[in-house]
């Protein structure tokens, strides 16, 4: 009885070391608590390898040694599904940049496009692209984009234009531009600005402005008439084209132009109801031919005395077939082509006329009357020539030349070196024309046909003298006829 206890003591102790020698596994889950491993020299919490295993248990992790940085640890989410636990953020960054997703992930970046500076102290510095001026505001700006320097500016609300006056954030009118109206019954007893009121008479229908400070002068109406004694100064002229004189002459009278389109200063004082000839008058130069006579001596023609020449034709006269039966010199030319007829006035050689050089003065005009008896194969010049030159010489005068290709009467001009051509807009007939040559400045001649547009020609020679020449030649074996009726002349005297 006594002997069993030690046996059973040492079997007891004989099977508690070998359960000892044997166990090499401790179970931390059931076995530790508050287990403190800061003192341990290695700890690896997780299992590792170069892939993820094919299966886990939710709460599972495993380090992947060949995943790239920041994507190594993993956790089973579910069961089998592996989950990276974490993401580090990308190295660069630096003061001021942001971390923000790009195509490769999390990467920082420094605010760009229309903003700049810091996160905590952005500045906007443009808008969709456009630069905004650093320029400081004031009190009622506005921000306006600048075309010029490509920017946005702070500039104020409103800026003045004509008239308009701008001050601060006050609006108003330029009076110096910009008319002020008053009205009222009876004439203006109000102060005034000169340039700037005006007043509406509505009783009478009077409008008056303000010519001087404080004095008001009342505005013509159109329908006003008012004697010569109420016309104290100003410039006399008509609505189409006022005057074309500077100069008046005392004791003259005023006529309209040749042309009607202006006043002038006649070159005679007024009697009889109208413009009286004064044939002591020195200053003016009057000739007037009709061509009523003709010397069959000397062949002299009209008046004054023309002198003719033909190739092969004659001259003379014809009745115009009108109830008047007045009569008219005609030209005729010879029947073989290059034949030719003309009459001229006043020439002395090469180098003189009557009239002198009419490119060195001007305040004369001369009219012609005229018509061609053909406009086939025909050239024809009227107006003015070298003096006893021929058609072709220095001249200014209506030409109509089919070996030109002319269809239409042509003005021309030619002052031995330069010549002119223009078209005077009336294609040639064979009717009755009047062509008015004249000059109101040295050095020009104005041509008008029939009362039409004035055209102003320059290539006049100042030196040579001209003389007045009716000429026509026959391009074909062929007579032509031109006509003359009438040739006045009006200038001044020449010495």
């Amino acid at each position: 009885m006594k002997g069993k206890p030690v046996l059973i003591l040492l079997n007891a102790w004989v099977a508690g070391s070998m359960s000892l020698v044997g166990q090499t596994q401790v179970d931390l889950g059931r076995q530790a608590r508050n287990v403190d491993f800061t003192a341990a020299q290695l700890t690896k919490p997780f299992r590792t390898g170069t892939g993820l295993p094919g299966t886990c248990s939710v709460g599972e992790a495993f380090f992947n040694t060949a995943a790239p940085t920041g994507k190594k640890l993993h956790v089973c989410v579910a069961p089998n599904t592996w989950a990276i636990a974490g993401e580090e953020l990308p190295s660069g960054g630096a003061a001021g940049d942001v971390l923000s997703v790009g195509a490769a992930g999390l990467e920082w970046k420094r605010p760009g496009g229309d903003v700049g500076g810091s996160v905590e102290s952005l500045t906007v510095r443009a808008i969709q692209g456009r630069r905004v001026s650093e320029g400081g505001a004031a009190e009622g700006d506005v921000l306006t984009w600048s075309e010029v320097r490509g920017q946005w500016e702070p500039r104020i609300a409103h800026e003045a234009g004509m008239g308009v006056l701008v001050s601060g954030n006050q609006i108003g009118i330029d009076g110096a531009l910009v008319p002020i109206y008053q009205r009222g019954l009876g004439s203006p007893g109000l102060s005034c600005l000169a340039g700037r009121d005006y007043y509406v008479d509505i009783s009478n229908e009077d409008l008056y402005y303000c010519g001087a400070d404080g004095i008001w002068r009342l505005v013509s109406k159109g329908d006003h008439r008012h004697t010569a004694e109420d016309i104290e100064g100003g410039v006399l002229g008509l609505a189409r084209g006022g005057t074309n004189q500077a100069n008046w002459v005392a004791g003259r009278c005023v006529q309209v132009s040749g042309d009607g389109t202006r006043l002038e200063s006649a070159s005679a004082p007024c009697g009889g109801g109208g413009q009286a000839f004064d044939p002591v008058d020195q200053t003016v130069h009057w000739l007037r031919e009709e061509f009523t006579t003709r010397n069959a001596t000397n062949n002299q023609i009209g008046t004054h005395g023309w002198a003719s020449s033909c190739s092969g034709g004659s001259i003379g006269y014809v009745s115009t077939g009108s109830q008047y039966n007045r009569t008219y010199i005609q030209l005729a030319t010879g029947a073989t082509s290059g034949n030719w007829c003309r009459i001229s006035l006043g020439g002395s050689g090469t180098t003189a006329s009557a009239f002198g050089a009419l490119g060195a003065y001007s305040g004369w005009v001369s009219v012609f009357r005229f018509a061609l008896s053909s406009i086939t194969n025909t050239s024809a010049y009227v107006g003015w020539v070298r003096a006893e030159g021929s058609p072709t010489d220095q001249r200014c005068v209506l030409a109509y030349d089919t070996t030109q290709g002319d269809t239409y009467f042509m003005f021309e001009c030619y002052d031995g070196t330069n010549t002119e051509r223009v078209s005077s807009g009336v294609l040639a007939d064979t009717a009755w024309h009047t062509l008015r040559i004249w000059s109101e400045t040295t050095g020009q001649v104005k041509f008008s046909l029939d009362g039409g547009t004035a055209a102003t020609l320059s290539a006049v020679s100042q030196t040579v003298a001209k003389e007045p020449r009716f000429h026509v030649i026959t391009r074909e074996n062929a007579a032509k006829q031109l006509k003359g009726y009438r040739f006045l002349f009006k200038g001044p005297y020449v010495e």
